[in-house]
């Protein structure tokens, strides 16, 4: 199947988000078993694009970007409650 370069680009930021392929080929109106063999075709521009945004959503926390920067000092005032912890 032909992409455009939207689709593509909506394909790599979803993938960063970790979004599942199939919540993918709804939202893109494109049926899930066609975007998961595109994907799994390594030699496409799809898959390329959602190795892409899957790596960037990898990536570590820097700090320089206001929404980590955010994300981390809400952990540290709140950190995660271990429920069951030690028992």
């Amino acid at each position: 199947m032909t992409y455009s370069e939207n689709e593509l680009q909506q394909i790599e930021k979803y993938a960063s988000i970790y979004l599942k392929i199939s919540d993918m080929a709804v939202i893109l109106d494109i049926p899930a078993d066609v975007l998961r063999e595109d994907i799994a075709d390594r030699s496409t521009d799809v898959s390329k694009a959602y190795r892409r945004g899957s790596f960037k959503g990898q990536a570590p926390f820097s700090g320089n970007d206001a929404c980590t920067s955010r994300l981390a000092t809400c952990y540290r005032e709140r950190p995660p409650k271990f429920i069951g912890y030690g028992r």
